[in-house]
C-alpha cells in the first residue's frame, strides 16, 4: 500500500500537472500544488526545473525557483547535480535557487564556474553573485586551490 502511493505520489504527468500549478498567479493554486510537490520528495525537483529552464516564460521561471526554495533541503542533491549539465539555463536556476537556500554544499562546486573564462557569461555572472553572497566575495585562484585541497583532504 506505501509502494502505490509512492508510486502515485511520484507520477511524472500528475508531478508536471501540478509544477505547473505551482508557477500559476493565484496564491492558493501555488500552495496547493506545493502540498502536493513535497509529497513527492525529489521526484518534484525536475518538473519545476523543466519550468525554470524555459527563458521565455520569465514569470513561471520565478515562480518555479519560489517552489523549488520552499520545498527545502531535500531539493540540494539533485540541484547539485544539475551543476554539471550541459544546459546553461539550467546550471543558472540551479545556482539561483542553491544560494536562496544558503546551501555551503554549492560553494566549491561554484569556484570553476566563477573563475573559468571559458564559461558561458550567464553563468559566470551568477556562479560569481552566489559566492559574493555565501562567501562574501569570489576567491582568488589560489584561494579557491586551496579551499578544494582542504575539501579533498577532508574526504
Amino acid at each position: 500500500m506505501l509502494r502505490a502511493a509512492q508510486q502515485v505520489n511520484q507520477d511524472p504527468v500528475r508531478l508536471k500537472k501540478f509544477a505547473q500549478q505551482a508557477t500559476d498567479a493565484d496564491a492558493t493554486q501555488r500552495e496547493e500544488a506545493l502540498v502536493e510537490l513535497r509529497n513527492a520528495g525529489v521526484a518534484a525537483v525536475k518538473p519545476l526545473l523543466d519550468i525554470a529552464g524555459n527563458r521565455n516564460l520569465p514569470e513561471a521561471q520565478a515562480r518555479a525557483r519560489d517552489a523549488l526554495v520552499a520545498l527545502g533541503e531535500s531539493v540540494v542533491p539533485p540541484l547539485l547535480g544539475v551543476l554539471e549539465a550541459n544546459n546553461p539555463e539550467l546550471r543558472i536556476q540551479a545556482i539561483a535557487v542553491l544560494t536562496r537556500l544558503n546551501s555551503s554544499r554549492v560553494i566549491p562546486l561554484l569556484l570553476r564556474p566563477a573563475l573559468d573564462s571559458a564559461e558561458d557569461e550567464r553563468v559566470q555572472r551568477i556562479a560569481q553573485a552566489a559566492l559574493e553572497r555565501l562567501v562574501g566575495e569570489v576567491p582568488s585562484r589560489s584561494d579557491a586551490e586551496s579551499l578544494l585541497a582542504r575539501k579533498a583532504q577532508e574526504y
